[in-house]
């Protein structure tokens, strides 16, 4: 694979996203959003640092915990396991990946943003957003921007001083490969 976590910096998401673009820019999704999901949580659960547990869907819990991916430091609860933690309890990514609507940008923009509080209110060492924009150059370019924005001003206002990843996976028809995938950070 290559890329690892180790200490979620500035720079290693950096590295995350260019990671990213590089596995994902010819892989063929099945045009189904719980199948995407769980490919690009997958590859985000791949990538983590040694020693973190990863919580969210289709991982140990089986659901989500905060949010739709999780690295942390800690193990959840358990009946067997549930009066102490012997560590500190931190979470070092928080990661939201929503689909939105297809060929709806203005739905989706908003099924982004609505999922993009849970990153912004979670408390975590950094923090990524994974969107899709739609086929047309000028079109995803003016969706990208959108949604960018949109997630500057929530970071901001939140108070949020952690670093978030963004990245754009967009949809894309049959045949159009690679793809357009475009990330940056936030800081």
């Amino acid at each position: 694979m290559g890329f690892q976590f180790s200490t979620y910096s500035v720079q290693e998401l950096s590295d995350c996203g260019s990671a990213f673009v590089t596995h994902f820019a010819h892989v063929k999704f099945p045009n189904n959003t719980r199948e995407r999901t769980k490919t690009v949580l997958g590859w985000f659960c791949e990538v983590m640092a040694p020693g973190l547990q990863c919580y969210g869907h289709g991982q140990p819990a089986g659901h989500e915990f905060l949010v739709d991916q999780c690295h942390a430091t800690f193990q959840l609860p358990t009946l067997a396991r549930c009066e102490r933690w012997d560590q500190p309890c931190e979470i070092r990514l928080a990661l939201e990946c929503e689909w939105g609507k297809y060929r709806s940008p203005g739905e989706t923009r908003l099924m982004v943003l609505d999922d993009a509080w849970k990153v912004a209110m979670v408390r975590a060492i950094a923090k990524a957003v994974i969107f899709p924009t739609h086929k047309g150059k000028d079109r995803q370019e003016r969706d990208r921007r959108e949604i960018v924005d949109s997630l500057q001003t929530l970071r901001m206002q939140s108070r949020d001083d952690a670093p978030w990843l963004w990245v754009d996976l967009p949809w894309i028809e049959s045949g159009d490969y690679p793809r357009n995938i475009a990330f940056a950070i936030l800081s």
